[in-house]
């Protein structure tokens, strides 16, 4: 047991002092850019939180607009629909008559082929 603490002991030291005399920065520099990079973290995390709430701000703005305008649209259309039938019911009328008369005039004639051959 007392062996295994020594060689943690020396293997800890031999490790920091192996770390310190290898490392490609010094600790102020590596500080510096740990804070530096927190720092870009938390902005852009800051500017995410903005982007996401303008966001879900547009959506509930266009969703008020959409359910304000729907009924609107929707009577529009109603209106457009009732006139185009009242238009078009009379020419439908004049329509069928016609194919009426069409009709008839078809028979008459195929009457008529009929009875001279």
């Amino acid at each position: 047991m007392k062996s295994f603490f020594k060689g943690l002991l020396f293997g800890a030291g031999l490790g920091g002092s192996l770390g310190i005399f290898f490392a490609p920065k010094k600790g102020k520099e590596l500080q510096n850019q740990i804070d530096q990079y927190v720092v870009d973290v938390t902005d852009s995390t800051k500017t995410f939180k903005n982007h996401v709430e303008e966001f879900q701000k547009t959506v509930k703005e266009t969703s008020e607009l959409v359910a304000q305008t729907i009924p609107t649209v929707s009577q529009a259309i109603q209106k457009d629909i009732d006139a185009f039938q009242f238009q078009a019911e009379p020419r439908i009328k004049r329509i069928e008559e016609q194919r009426t008369i069409l009709s008839q005039h078809v028979q008459e004639a195929k009457q008529k082929f009929a009875s001279t051959k």
